[in-house]
């Protein structure tokens, strides 16, 4: 009984000593302060919630939990907590500090900034597992750990300013790195970056000098300033001044650690800028991750890297989910920084990535200063469905050198949708671009663009070809909005290069009809080299009146693809009908060397060309122009400038009906016909300014049905209406030779077979201009042709000369097909052979020995064959010109297999 009384009273003592432990131990809480003033300039208060007002704050004064300090003018306080951070007032600040336990065990530290402004220094080292320090004012959330920041709150426009001077800042969820100034009012966040000299002033100006009282705690001191020396050694400046110690000296600096960046990836909404230090996720990290289902958006972009080092272990951006950026800038900003992303720069497994402004934007002062490596596959990676929308250019690379060697760009599948809104799509200022290709899908992908595919400047882009799928004809064009007179392609001073363009070809594809844009513009010394066909044409309505193609002071060079039976021309339409309000190429003072022809329209798939204007289709001024330099033995595939093919025929005539080349239609009604007649075209060819044009005939190219390949103009089963004749040029003298525009062919300059030409002449116009037939004639009709020809059929004036090496003047053979009316190839002209005009000085040259006797001779022609009528006049003012022929034998005209021609000339 009595030990059970004394078991009681043992429990009451020890209940009694417990409660008296827990109280001592508030009491001690609430006396233990948060921090002690280390160094003070000027005059400050401090107010306590359980004093009855604000106090002056003294040196080694302490500082609780819900103290608030107020500096006046000119005064500055600086207060060391916890052994681990500093905190520098400013003058005309108001700042308490608050703390609370985490369920980790850790501490948070809250320190609320009303007015003014503070400097932060902490250090990283210092800070136990699971601390944080989080800095607030009325309009932002700030968290740190191992930096030193400079905060600012502005309270009359409510505006605060966050400028990290080392490590990072987390501002509202966005990663801010040193040297960088973020403004944040209501809910935007502005970026920029301040050098490094205004960081060291921001520091200078937060000292505090003077000095201090001998009061002075010597162990706080040695600390403030070993801590002060960690954390401004870390931003990469002298440490502030420490009030000086009265005895012992302090104790020696925490020596600093590096910095460890937050885990990685991050989740948008987070915005990464690092200047002037690095940055490494770890190897197979990305940088940032969205999954599937998960929607966010911000008003800054994802990462802004200046002067830095990068180094991402996985994707740049891994998204599933559906994000959207409303920032003008670019999502991926890098200013002379080298980065590293160990596969996709974005990676889309479906979901959305919406950008109001370009993607990917890299700005470089010199070659050298900055690079993007990509390990594996392409900047932009979608799949499953995904959705991308770009609010500005793919790419804006300006001084940088991209290899992605035989990656593409941009990998489409999955049914997935690429989009920008505002163009060019890529744009390319110095440096160069290395790709397999730009784009590549799997036949299910869409491309839909605005602006220019590549606007290049001073750069080079090396690709296999443009684009492709990765099955065989299943995929869809990619489609361009295009704004008047703006280029599909534009390049200045720089070289473009597909290594395997068959099958392939660049231009303009079925959309929304009339569409505005060209398709290519080429300045100042640029150069396209291409192997397989360049320009394609399909079923469009392109309403810019001027040339779809333009070069000047630049170069095309293209080689056969490597299909033996693909046509691969520089120039191909075909698909129905395209038509265009102003000439398709016009090239000065530039150089085009091609292995095969400059034009191919084959009817037989509805391959059609429409000239809205009476402009030429091809203009040369000045350069030189070289065509069929195949050297293939084993090709046969005539040459030609013009290789134009229709495929439907006249039942009574035998003749071809398509109009691969055509005007628009005009609203004049044919009285016989009843039908709406077509407006002429103008000329096929037009050289001027000295131009050197030359078709020659590929080493395995043949003679067939009696036409020489190696032609200006080839022209097969098909009718052509044209009013201002068919080859036209026009040199740069009027008084000798030495300034023509010349034309060279190796075989005929104009083969015409199975078709019908309508002509009101002269078909060929010479104006200080020069042909020359290597082997063939001038014009050839075979297989039933007919040409009519209202005025005269030749033009020469001021020292024009056509000269034919080995064939007549003009050839017409071949009987049409049996049951045609008329049965055989006719040439009409109802004016004269030729018309001499101009200074004079003008020469028709021509040398075979076609006749076995000598030539009958019909109106002073000599003529070989039968049906051939010449009225009086056949030579046009002769006094300014004159035939010459290299002797009896030699024919200026001939017919064979029943061809006939009749000249009026009255």
């Amino acid at each position: 009984m009595n030990f059970l009384k004394n078991l009681h009273w043992i429990r009451a003592v020890f209940l009694h000593s417990a409660l008296i432990l827990v109280a001592s131990a508030q009491v001690f809480a609430q006396q233990q302060p948060a921090g002690v003033v280390t160094a003070l300039q000027g005059k400050a208060q401090l107010t306590r919630a359980v004093a009855p007002g604000p106090v002056a704050l003294r040196f080694k004064d302490g500082v609780h939990v819900s103290d608030t300090i107020d500096t006046q003018e000119k005064s500055l306080v600086r207060v060391l907590f916890g052994g681990k951070s500093t905190v520098t007032l400013r003058e005309l600040s108001r700042f308490e500090v608050r703390e609370e336990l985490l369920p980790t065990g850790g501490t948070r530290s809250t320190m609320e900034l009303s007015s003014g402004a503070i400097l932060v220094n902490v250090a990283r080292q210092l800070m136990r597992p699971g601390d944080e320090i989080v800095i607030r004012t009325p309009n932002a959330v700030a968290s740190v750990r191992g930096t030193l920041a400079f905060l600012q709150y502005f309270p009359a426009s409510g505006v605060t300013v966050v400028t990290t001077l080392s490590g990072l800042v987390s501002l509202q969820g966005q990663l801010i790195g040193p040297n960088t100034q973020a403004t944040v009012s209501g809910t935007d966040i502005k970026i920029s970056t301040i050098s490094q000299q205004q960081a060291n002033q921001i520091v200078s100006q937060s000292q505090i000098g003077g000095k201090v009282s001998s009061e002075n705690s010597q162990t706080q001191t040695a600390a403030a300033t070993g801590v002060a020396n960690v954390l401004v050694t870390l931003a990469g400046g002298p440490p502030p001044a420490a009030p000086p110690a009265t005895s012992s000296p302090p104790s020696p600096p925490v020596p600093p650690t590096p910095i460890t960046p937050p885990a990685f990836p991050l989740a948008p909404p987070a915005t990464v800028v690092v200047s002037n230090d690095s940055l490494s996720t770890g190897s197979g990290v990305s940088l940032f991750q969205l999954s599937s289902g998960q929607t966010a958006t911000q008003s800054q972009p994802l990462l802004i890297a200046t002067n830095a080092n990068i180094n991402i272990g996985g994707n740049g951006f891994d998204n599933s989910g559906n994000f959207t950026s409303t920032s003008p800038d670019a999502l991926f900003q890098l200013t002379d920084s080298a980065v590293t992303v160990g596969t996709d720069l974005v990676k889309m497994n479906g979901g959305s990535l919406i950008t109001a402004g370009p993607f990917l934007k890299v700005v470089n002062t010199n070659i050298s200063s900055g690079s993007l490596t990509l390990g594996a596959t392409s900047l932009l990676n979608l799949s499953g469905g995904a959705n991308v929308t770009v609010g500005g250019s793919i790419l804006d690379l300006t001084n940088l050198n991209l290899d992605l060697g035989t990656d593409p760009v941009v990998r489409n599948t999955g049914g997935s949708t690429l989009t920008n809104t505002a163009g060019p799509v890529i744009k390319i200022t110095g440096g160069s671009l290395t790709a397999d290709l730009l784009g590549l899908g799997d036949g299910t992908q869409t491309f839909n663009f605005t602006g220019s595919l590549l606007d290049l400047t001073n750069a080079t882009v090396t690709l296999r070809t443009f684009g492709e799928d990765t099955c065989n004809n299943c995929g869809n064009d990619a489609h361009f909005t295009l704004a008047t007179n703006e280029p599909l392609l534009k390049l200045n001073n720089s070289t473009l290069t597909l290594n395997d363009n068959t099958h392939n070809d660049i231009g303009p594809t079925k959309g929304p009809n009339p569409q505005t844009g060209v398709t290519l513009i080429a300045t100042n010394n640029s150069t396209i080299n291409v192997t397989g066909g360049l320009f394609g044409f399909k079923d469009v309505n392109l309403i810019d009146t001027i040339p779809q193609i333009q070069l000047t002071d630049s170069t095309i060079t293209q080689k056969k693809g490597t299909d033996p039976l693909q046509p691969d021309s520089l120039i191909r339409m075909d698909g129905l009908a395209t038509t265009i309000g102003g000439s398709l190429i016009e090239a000065t003072n530039s150089t085009i060397t091609s292995d095969l022809d400059l034009l191919d329209i084959l009817n037989n798939n509805g391959g059609q060309l429409v000239m809205n204007s009476s402009n030429p289709v091809a203009v040369f001024n000045g350069g030189s122009y070289t065509f069929g330099a195949d050297t293939d033995a084993g090709s046969n595939t005539p040459n030609s400038l013009f290789n134009l093919q229709g495929f439907n025929t006249d039942s009574v005539t035998g003749l071809g009906t398509d109009q691969v080349i055509k005007g628009t239609n005009s609203s004049f009604i044919d009285f016989f016909t009843g039908q709406t007649a077509n407006n002429p075209i103008g000329v096929l060819l037009k050289g001027t300014g000295g131009a050197t044009i030359e078709v020659k005939a590929g080493a395995g190219d043949l003679v067939s049905n009696g036409i020489y390949p190696g032609n200006a103009v080839r022209l097969d089963s098909m009718l052509l209406e044209s009013a201002a004749g068919i080859i036209e040029l026009t040199g740069t003298g009027s008084t000798d030779f030495t300034t023509v525009t010349t034309l060279t062919t190796a075989g005929d300059a104009m083969a015409i077979s199975q078709s019908k030409v309508v002509s009101l002449g002269p078909v060929i116009s010479l104006n200080n201009g020069l042909i020359n037939v290597t082997n063939g004639a001038l014009i050839t009709l075979t297989n039933g042709s007919n040409m009519n020809v209202t005025g005269d059929l030749l033009s020469l004036t001021n020292h024009s000369k056509i000269n034919v090496v080995n064939g007549p003047l003009i050839l017409v053979t071949g009987s049409a097909p049996t049951g045609s009316t008329p049965s055989v190839s006719t040439l009409n002209v109802s004016g004269a052979l030729v018309n001499f005009g101009g200074s004079g000085g003008n020469l028709i040259v021509v040398n075979n020995s076609i006749c076995g006797g000598a030539c009958t001779v019909t109106s002073g022609i000599q003529v070989s064959g039968s049906n051939i009528v010449i009225g009086p006049n056949p030579i046009k003012n002769p006094g300014l010109g004159s035939i010459s022929v290299s002797g009896a034998n030699t024919a200026v005209i001939q017919t064979t297999n029943g061809g006939k021609v009749t000249i009026t000339a009255p």
